[in-house]
């Protein structure tokens, strides 16, 4: 217990103390979890408003996240990474929303991986990797996006 760090008596009340920094619990703010409100501020990209006895933020568009921190995909035919998680245009979900992506291969549904093994004939104990697998590439299954003849079973296995 020496060794740990300790926090203002303060932080006891609406926060945990961790290593001598005291964690806030949600709807409290401030260095000894102290003041009252939504998380981070916002973020500075949302509103904070009181729900059921609970602080709550409301997003501005194009931010999400229970501190509205997280950057939402806006410009969904520029071919750029405007919210920096790896996905451009059409293949971020985000812009499936926009008419420009409503038919795009990501954005259409895609069937249940339980359903469609329900639907066939499990595969044998002995069968290979490839066999046991190959109904998430197969017509009408879970990729719509693969195709059987970009795999072979000599590959896979």
């Amino acid at each position: 217990l020496c060794d740990q760090l300790m926090c203002d008596p303060r932080c006891a009340e609406h926060g945990q103390c961790k290593n001598g920094t005291c964690v806030c619990s949600q709807g409290w703010n401030g260095r000894h979890c102290t003041l009252p409100g939504c998380v981070n501020g916002c973020s500075r990209h949302g509103q904070c408003t009181m729900e059921d006895g609970e602080y709550k933020c409301i997003c501005v568009e194009g931010w999400a996240g229970n501190d509205c921190s997280i950057a939402l995909e806006m410009s969904c035919k520029d071919n750029i990474d405007n919210d920096n998680d790896g996905m451009t245009d059409c293949s971020d979900s985000e812009c499936c929303v926009h008419p420009i992506c409503a038919e795009h291969i990501m954005c259409l549904a895609s069937n249940d991986p339980v359903e469609v093994l329900l639907r066939k004939q499990p595969p044998s104990v002995t069968a290979s990797f490839y066999q046991r697998v190959k109904f998430l590439i197969e017509e009408n299954s879970v990729q719509s996006y693969a195709h059987m003849d970009e795999y072979s079973e000599r590959e896979e296995s």
